[in-house]
């Protein structure tokens, strides 16, 4: 049984929080990413935009995962993989659709550093 003695955690209560860490660095990394790469676009609106459609998914993925999970894991998994798949499709359009500005790095003042 997971306790925690004197506000030292136990084996057990460690590893997850060390996961709870591990997991929720790589979530703010990604997501400031994204949102970085939204700025950098120069589209109007377009941290708004990433923010909603962020939003959205974590509100319906749970939604629309939950009826597939009555046989088992493979059908959440799959749905997963088919957004992830998708997502893949939309950051090649993008990287497409803007190759002067993926790629190179532009400073808060707007110059370009290393071009």
């Amino acid at each position: 049984m997971d306790t925690v003695l004197g506000g030292a955690p136990t084996s057990g209560s460690a590893s997850a929080l060390i996961s709870a860490a591990l997991f929720g660095g790589t979530f703010v990394g990604i997501s400031s990413l994204a949102l970085a790469l939204g700025e950098h676009l120069r589209l109007p609106r377009a941290v708004a935009l990433l923010t909603t459609g962020y939003a959205s998914g974590q509100i319906a993925g749970p939604r629309l995962s939950r009826p597939l999970l009555d046989t088992g894991f493979e059908g959440p998994l799959l749905l997963g993989a088919a957004v992830i798949a998708a997502v893949a499709v939309a950051a090649a359009l993008v990287r497409f659709r803007f190759p002067h500005h993926v790629g190179h790095l532009v400073g808060p003042s707007g110059e370009s550093s290393g071009a």
